[in-house]
C-alpha cells in the first residue's frame, strides 16, 4: 500500500515532444523553399504559377518569325502589348485574325504579338507567309516553344486566348475570342 500512496502524491510529468533531427531538417528545407518561391514571384519571373490580371508577365524569350531578335516583355516597358495565342488548326483562331489585323492598323502604338503553339518556327513562318502575307506588316509573329507563356496565363487550355499587357509589364486582361471592337475596347482600358 505504501507504493500506491507514493504514486498518488507524485505529480505527473508531461513528456516533451522531441522532433527527430531528420524531420527538423525536412521542415527547415520546406520553409526555405517556400520563402525562395515567394521571393521569386515578386520579381516577375515564371515559376509555373497561373498568372492573372495585375500580375507581371514573365520575362521569357520568345522566338520571333519576323526578326532575328527574341521578344521579351522587359524590352517593351512603356508600351502596351497584345499577345494572341492561337493554333493553325483552330477555326476560331483563324477567323478572328482579320479583326486583329484591322485593330493593329488602328492601334500603331500597341505591339501586336501573335504566338503559335508549334515547335518549328520554319513551318509557322511558311504558314503565315502563305495564308496571311498581308498581316505581316501590322503584327509580329512568334512561337511560344514549350507553351511556357501560354501555360502561365491561360488556365483553361483553350484557344484562342489574348493577353493585354499594360505599359508597366503587368497583365491588364486575359480573354477568349475577340472582335475588333472588343480588342479596341480592351486596349483603351489598358494603362
Amino acid at each position: 500500500m505504501k507504493n500506491k500512496k507514493i504514486e498518488a502524491n507524485t505529480p505527473k510529468v508531461k513528456k516533451k515532444f522531441k522532433m527527430p533531427k531528420v524531420l527538423q531538417v525536412i521542415l527547415i528545407a520546406i520553409l526555405l523553399l517556400a520563402a525562395v518561391f515567394c521571393i521569386n514571384l515578386s520579381d516577375g519571373s515564371f515559376n509555373g504559377v497561373m498568372l492573372q490580371p495585375g500580375d507581371r508577365l514573365p520575362e521569357l524569350d520568345i522566338t520571333m518569325m519576323d526578326s532575328k531578335e527574341k521578344f521579351n516583355i522587359k524590352n517593351f516597358q512603356g508600351k502596351n502589348v497584345l499577345i494572341n495565342f492561337w493554333g493553325t488548326w483552330c477555326g476560331g483562331c483563324v477567323s478572328e485574325m482579320p479583326d486583329f489585323n484591322e485593330a493593329a492598323k488602328e492601334n500603331k502604338d500597341v505591339y501586336f504579338l501573335v504566338l503559335a503553339d508549334q515547335s518549328s518556327i520554319a513551318s509557322y513562318e511558311t504558314y503565315v507567309k502563305k495564308q496571311w502575307s498581308e498581316f505581316i506588316d501590322n503584327m509580329h509573329f512568334g512561337v511560344d516553344q514549350g507553351d511556357l507563356l501560354y501555360n502561365s496565363t491561360c488556365s483553361d487550355g483553350s484557344y484562342p486566348k489574348t493577353v493585354i499587357v499594360n505599359k508597366d509589364g503587368t497583365i491588364s486582361s486575359i480573354n477568349s475570342s475577340l472582335s475588333k471592337s472588343q480588342i479596341n475596347e480592351l486596349i483603351s482600358q489598358a494603362h
